[in-house]
């Protein structure tokens, strides 16, 4: 009996240095923190580790706070993707010529496969700039159909695979591909193949104040919580605009990574082939259907995502089997900084 008790105190102890080590990482920003939370969350060695500092309403933000995660949401459709290819029913070199919802536009090459969508090496334009993102949040109301989207394409910035360069019109495309081959929409597809299979209860396909829980989003120390979300639905859906917690983040990109939950090993081999076009010595951080921290002393895939007040980041180290996630909602908190905490988390929890 007790040799069970001095077992229980040591595992006891060591879960809360752990947890210490986490909130002295993120800690230093409590006194620049007024309106707003950070939660940052470790999976290492079978123990999850979780800490948050900040304030929701002049309350203190709670670990199970729900952040909008911006382009993280592009795992989940890259996710959906490589199901679909296990199926048969797609493959990553499929070019856009087969599928009936591309809408004509000579902007947008026929050639353009899967893998170019996947890999951002397409060479179609980025559709979401900050003038056409600030249109659909200020005026919610105006066209941000699918028939606007395509309009926005007007030039090309490259030809395909002659380089890797950001583009959120390539993830708008795959999501067309993934509702014309399951006919229904993103939502029910993410439901039936994410969602239920991993019993996540918070996470969400869509942006609103209305969901309970849902961290404020403030910029420039105004909140804006009761702009209509309507016309940033529309424009971001399956790019930018997924809803959940760091733990259930942290269920999904664990399971996609290191189980057969959601996809074969096969494909998670998949994710982590960077595609970098010959002859380029630059732009080497571009998995298939993921990013690499741009980090060299360190393997790890996944993906970062700003939205209106919004941050996350959910990466997975795939030697040791890591995975760090970081959620926060304030405009003015740098990238910079929040690579800086994703390392600083690395290298205390190695």
């Amino acid at each position: 009996m007790k040799n069970k008790i001095l077992i229980l105190f040591v595992l006891f102890t060591c879960t809360g240095f752990s947890q210490s080590k986490l909130l002295k990482i993120i800690g230093p920003y409590k006194d620049s923190i007024k309106d707003f939370g950070i939660v940052a969350l470790v999976e290492s060695k079978d123990k999850v580790y979780i800490e948050n500092i900040g304030f929701e309403k002049n309350v203190p933000s709670p670990n199970d706070q729900l952040f909008c995660i911006g382009s993280t949401s592009k795992l989940y459709i890259s996710c959906l993707i490589l199901q679909l290819i296990e199926e048969k029913k797609l493959s990553l070199d499929d070019p856009l010529s087969k599928f009936n919802i591309i809408r004509k536009n000579e902007n947008i090459s026929a050639n353009i496969t899967i893998k170019n969508l996947l890999s951002h090496s397409s060479g179609i334009q980025d559709y979401l700039t900050a003038t056409t993102f600030n249109s659909s949040f200020l005026q919610p109301y105006e066209d941000f159909s699918r028939t606007a989207f395509y309009k926005l394409i007007n030039s090309k910035s490259f030809a395909p695979n002659e380089k890797n360069e950001y583009s959120n019109s390539n993830y708008f495309i795959l999501k067309e591909i993934i509702e014309e081959i399951e006919d229904k929409a993103l939502h029910y597809v993410v439901e039936e193949r994410i969602i239920k299979p991993l019993k996540l209860e918070h996470t969400k396909t869509y942006y609103s104040k209305n969901i309970p829980g849902l961290a404020s989003s403030y910029a420039s120390g105004m909140n804006l919580d009761d702009f209509p979300k309507l016309g940033i639905n529309n424009f971001s859906d399956g790019v930018g605009n997924f809803v959940t917690t760091a733990k259930e983040l942290n269920i999904f990109i664990r399971a996609l990574f290191f189980s057969n939950r959601l996809i074969n090993s096969q494909s998670a081999k998949i994710l982590t082939t960077i595609v970098q076009p010959q002859g380029t010595t630059k732009n080497k951080y571009f998995g298939i259907g993921t990013l690499k921290f741009k980090n060299d002393q360190y393997n790890l895939f996944g993906y970062a995502g700003r939205t209106i007040s919004y941050s996350s980041a959910a990466y997975v180290d795939t030697d040791s089997k890591q995975s760090y996630i970081l959620l926060l909602n304030s405009a003015e908190f740098s990238k910079d900084a929040a690579d800086k905490i994703i390392v600083q988390m690395i290298k205390d929890f190695k």
